[in-house]
């Protein structure tokens, strides 16, 4: 998401399915690896997006964690559409602490 921080160990080595910093040519991107028999792939989160062919990318980095500031939740009215930003936190925290988040 935007505004996110992602915290990443340079590595060139990655094992298949971890979240991945790569990159094509001259640019980056972040996307979990999927190693298969037919290649190596870079898997978007957001499923509008296609697979990218990985073979022959560069891995700069594993993802390691991510930061998310709260401040930021519900600030663009999409992600929790008709709530304030104090209620768009509260759904995110008794997310978060209940298990289904």
């Amino acid at each position: 998401m935007d505004d996110d921080l992602v915290i990443i160990r340079q590595d060139a080595l990655a094992r298949n399915g971890d979240i991945v910093i790569a990159l094509l040519e001259d640019e980056a991107t972040c996307k979990t690896l999927n190693i298969t028999p037919d290649g190596v792939w870079l898997m978007p989160e957001n499923p509008a997006y296609p697979p990218i062919n990985g073979t022959g990318c560069q891995i700069l980095g594993v993802v390691k964690a991510v930061y998310r500031s709260l401040e930021s939740v519900g600030s663009s009215g999409t992600d929790f559409p008709g709530h304030t930003r104090r209620e768009a936190i509260r759904t995110v925290w008794a997310a978060a602490f209940s298990g289904t988040g």
